[in-house]
């Protein structure tokens, strides 16, 4: 996936704020778990929304027409 140039290092932060932990519990498979490392991650979040939204497709978005 290309990411854009001329971001600041905050964005790149953003993108990199959580991390996948495997937690062992007593007597149950392991938990994946996604522990924060940055507590913003706006920039994450959105590029997962966008992927999402170009995935599935936009048109479920729009207003039912009656």
């Amino acid at each position: 996936m290309p990411f854009p140039t001329g971001r600041a290092d905050e964005y790149y932060d953003q993108l990199t704020g959580e991390r996948l932990e495997v937690v062992a519990v007593r007597g149950k498979r392991p938990e994946r778990r996604w522990k924060p490392i940055n507590p913003n991650v706006e920039a994450l979040d959105a590029r997962v929304y966008a992927y999402a939204a170009l995935l599935h497709g936009t048109d479920r978005l729009r207003e039912p027409t009656r």
